[in-house]
């Protein structure tokens, strides 16, 4: 769980500080990689414990959101 916290840390300031453009998008990407590759790999190492679904379902909305964000923030020219 701490190195996701540190990779959730590293790529939420990666996003915070990339100037508009490649970096920026750069960034998105590598933030929804890292959520949608969550919402597969955890149900399975959570099976049993009745959680799997809601974890997958939490990281595929996270994923979501960001891409959202950088598509909302290209669309507005920035």
């Amino acid at each position: 769980m701490r190195a996701l916290g540190a990779r959730d840390t590293v790529t939420g300031l990666a996003l915070m500080a990339a100037p508009a453009g490649r970096a920026r998008r750069l960034a998105t990407v590598a933030r929804v990689l890292c959520d949608w590759t969550d919402a597969v790999v955890f149900p399975s190492a959570l099976a049993g414990r009745g959680t799997g679904r809601l974890v997958a379902a939490s990281a595929w909305a996270w994923g979501a959101l960001a891409l959202g964000a950088l598509v909302l923030d290209e669309r507005a020219g920035r």
